[in-house]
């Protein structure tokens, strides 16, 4: 006999039961949503009064320290009081130093110009060390690829005896979204307390323009002179490169193994950041050396072609001029940051 409509073992009540049940738990779960939201914007709140209160004490510090040079210009404490009260100011920045690192900073003009109002800000610092990690991650991938077109284009260039023009126009496409690509993302590294050096984003804008610039330089005599030894450049660039990021990679993933919080600069640094203890330390430092000298050799090569009776391209003495550019911006960043890692460690 038929079960009577209505009783427990009817199909459309256990549906409608189950139904009810999933209901309750959507109730639940949007209940759980706005009140994260809500703890969100209360956060929000916070970091906006936090990040006034910042600015209100570094510059009340700078007051202090202003009032205290006064002080012992005036003669009225002694060099050890001088003293005391210095280390006292110097206690207090590194406070207000981790304090701002934890807070959000506001965003570059890019970012504005590019993203608009949209927030980059990432919740903590896990999230910032895994942005980091697919920042290098990028890097790797797209780097292997610039490579192996480049690579392309020297057996191309090798087998029918000058430059494949739709390989050599692929491969500077590829470098300017390159570039395009990591300055947008260390700007958001920035925005969350990354200390990326000012060089490295004026040489990531250099390289857009260099690679612009060589797309639209015409197949004449300088083009295909200039060519090969460009292609070179770029394979041994890209296996220096390849080489320092995964050693970035490496540190980030031992760093978290040792239960470590890896640093968040960028691999730009990487050679000078280096400890120099590592073996790695002085072949990274040298490779970097040669790339330099490299970018060196190609402007005096192009300056040298710019001087040849066929040439007549404007894109000779441009390409040139951003070389040495690069080259002398580069070894005077490293430079510095190589100095400042030997003489910390004298002034402790």
């Amino acid at each position: 006999m038929a079960a009577a409509a209505g009783t427990p073992t009817d199909p459309f009540d256990k549906w409608n039961t189950d139904f009810d049940a999933e209901d309750a738990a959507c109730d639940k779960l949007k209940a759980e949503a706005d009140n994260a939201k809500r703890l969100q914007l209360e956060a929000l709140g916070l970091e906006t009064k936090c990040a006034a209160s910042l600015a209100k004490l570094r510059k009340a510090l700078q007051l202090s320290k202003a009032d205290l040079d006064e002080l012992k210009k005036k003669k009225l404490i002694s060099g050890e009081q001088h003293q005391g009260g210095s280390d006292k100011v110097q206690g207090r920045s590194e406070k207000l130093k981790k304090v701002a690192s934890t807070l959000p900073l506001q965003k570059s003009n890019l970012l504005i110009f590019w993203l608009g109002s949209v927030d980059v800000n990432l919740a903590s610092n896990s999230d910032r060390i895994k942005y980091k990690q697919e920042y290098e991650e990028h890097k790797l991938i797209y780097t292997y690829c610039i490579m192996t077109v480049a690579v392309l284009s020297m057996l191309l260039n090798f087998y029918l005896g000058k430059p494949f023009r739709l390989v050599d126009s692929l491969f500077h496409v590829m470098l300017v979204c390159f570039y395009g690509s990591i300055t947008l993302r260390e700007h958001i590294m920035i925005a969350n307390g990354s200390n990326i050096r000012g060089w490295w984003l004026t040489h990531h804008h250099i390289a857009i323009f260099l690679s612009w610039t060589m797309m639209v330089w015409p197949s004449g005599f300088t083009y295909v002179e200039f060519h090969f030894q460009f292609m070179v450049f770029s394979v041994f660039l890209a296996i220096v490169q390849v080489l320092q990021f995964r050693y970035q990679l490496g540190k980030i993933y031992k760093e978290r193994a040792l239960g470590k919080q890896p640093s968040v600069d960028i691999t730009s640094d990487m050679p000078a950041k280096a400890d120099a203890k590592d073996w790695l330390f002085v072949p990274l430092l040298v490779f970097n050396g040669l790339v330099y000298a490299f970018q060196v050799y190609n402007a005096f090569t192009l300056f040298i072609l710019w001087g040849h009776p066929l040439c007549a391209e404007w894109q000779v003495p441009l390409v040139g001029l951003m070389m040495i550019v690069l080259a002398i911006g580069n070894t005077v960043t490293v430079y510095r940051i190589v100095s400042a890692k030997f003489r910390k460690p004298k002034t402790r």
